[in-house]
């Protein structure tokens, strides 16, 4: 189990009633996109996938978690609706850039902190 101190950046991906439904996206790969999700996850988030988030009418719906580091900066979930085009690549690096900001901003802080001390 992680523990909240360092839970990483997480996608929940909705593969219930409509989301993920080949009824719903005729030609559209969702293991595949499913997949590649998951392969851009060695760059430092975890991939969950869960039963309907609705709205059903924006499927296919993924909601970004942040970071228990990007929470502290003022990160909340984030829902994204109509997601067939953009899983994986889009997806995978706007949360890697997101975790790249926010390793700079701890750093930047870290410093603030070692040069001006406690304000």
């Amino acid at each position: 189990m992680i523990r909240a101190a360092n839970r990483p950046c997480t996608p929940v991906v909705c593969l219930g009633c409509c989301c993920g439904n080949p009824r719903k996206h005729p030609g559209t790969d969702h293991a595949w996109q499913l997949d590649r999700l998951r392969a851009a996850a060695e760059h430092g988030f975890k991939v969950r996938t869960t039963d309907c988030l609705g709205p059903c009418d924006q499927a296919n719906v993924i909601v970004v978690q942040p970071s228990t580091a990007g929470r502290r900066v003022g990160g909340r979930a984030t829902w994204i609706g109509f997601a067939v085009p953009f899983v994986g690549g889009g997806i995978a690096f706007t949360i890697t850039a997101v975790r790249m900001t926010n390793a700079l901003n701890s750093k930047a802080e870290a410093k603030r902190r070692e040069v001006l001390g406690e304000l």
